[in-house]
């Protein structure tokens, strides 16, 4: 039952804080202080993995029942900012290359969401899988628009992507 629901409701969990300050950073922000929420706020970083504590990477504890449901709260609620804020512009003005690295890194997140609340990963290991991931992306994004500014540049075209 909870990886049914979890597939439906995950979107997006991290999203890299540099594209989200453009795009979806109040809607994002607005999580760490939603209560209904307040039952996983000291468990998981609610808006960006760069909020994740010491505590969070360090604790050992699996989700309850009653965590798991505040967590498909969480998700559905980062849906909800992703899809509003953020769809239109990905769709329009998003280069094919961005596109696939946030889809690999959604689709990653997904699956390690529903172990986490399938209780098959603690929320320290969660935290900490979620900060390396992010680490990777950051990498991977760096690549990725270096290769688009150098091939504007050679074109002749300023870079647009930074």
């Amino acid at each position: 039952m909870k990886k049914i629901l979890l597939v439906a409701l995950i979107p997006m969990l991290i999203i890299p804080k540099a594209y989200a300050e453009v795009t979806q950073d109040s809607c994002l922000t607005d999580l760490d202080h939603n209560p209904e929420l307040a039952t996983i706020q000291d468990k998981v970083a609610l808006s960006f993995s760069e909020n994740q504590t010491n505590a969070m990477l360090a604790n050992k504890k699996t989700p309850n029942d009653e965590e798991t449901k505040v967590i498909l709260k969480w998700v559905h609620q980062r849906s909800v900012c992703y899809t509003r804020e953020n769809e239109a512009k990905m769709n329009e003005y998003m280069p094919q290359e961005i596109k696939a690295i946030n889809t690999a890194i959604q689709n990653d997140l997904e699956r390690k969401s529903i172990d986490l609340a399938d209780g098959k990963y603690s929320y320290g290991a969660f935290a900490k899988w979620r900060a390396e991931r992010y680490e990777k992306y950051k990498a991977e994004y760096q690549v990725v628009t270096d290769s688009i500014n150098k091939r504007r540049e050679q074109n002749n075209n300023s870079p647009i992507v930074t």
